[in-house]
């Protein structure tokens, strides 16, 4: 084989290995990620535990969330989602304390299109990251996160009065995407 065919090889190899590059949303992750990043995916995966599995979560505001998901992750080593280490918190769910974070009572909260707007990059991101491993997957693909993320903003640049819930606007744009397969999958 030439060198030329290995080299063409090998580019190859490298851009599917890229294309469908898994990240492993554990403690090293989550001791890796940016604080905007991380409260995306505690908002993110609160979410998915509430609105879509019933879950009941303490009503705690997000950086007191954090402090506990780090406490959780850090214990275990972890092979934990954050949607895990939030579930562990169950046995002190209760009612909001005084001053607790605003709740909504509707499906998915204020988790909409003015939640979007007024994040940043990273904190969508993680959004996503926090809604799509829900306890149920330790591996998201990053590649596919982000392709969500900005099929998720040119639908709300789409239609800018909009405040539809963003797990909304995910599942039409999944239904819409092309299927992706994660190399073990072939």
């Amino acid at each position: 084989m030439s060198k030329s065919m290995i080299a063409l090889f090998t580019i190859i190899l490298v851009f599917h290995a890229t294309a469908h590059a898994q990240a492993r949303i554990d403690g090293d992750w989550w001791a890796g990620a940016s604080p905007e990043t991380r409260r995306g995916v505690i908002n993110g995966a609160f979410d998915c535990l509430t609105s879509e599995h019933g879950a009941k979560l303490p009503k705690l505001p997000v950086p007191e969330l954090t402090a506990k998901v780090d406490a959780v992750l850090g214990q275990s080593g972890s092979n934990k989602t954050v949607a895990n280490a939030l579930l562990v918190l169950l046995p002190e769910s209760g009612p909001a304390a005084p001053g607790g974070g605003d709740y909504s009572k509707e499906k998915h909260g204020w988790f909409d299109g003015y939640y979007w707007g007024s994040a940043a990059d990273d904190e969508r991101y993680g959004f996503l990251v926090g809604y799509l491993s829900c306890g149920t997957d330790l591996t998201v693909s990053t590649e596919r996160v982000k392709g969500y993320r900005d099929q998720i903003d040119s639908w709300y640049e789409r239609h800018p009065s909009s405040n539809a819930k963003i797990a909304d606007v995910l599942a039409r744009v999944r239904q819409h995407s092309p299927k992706l397969t994660r190399p073990s999958d072939k």
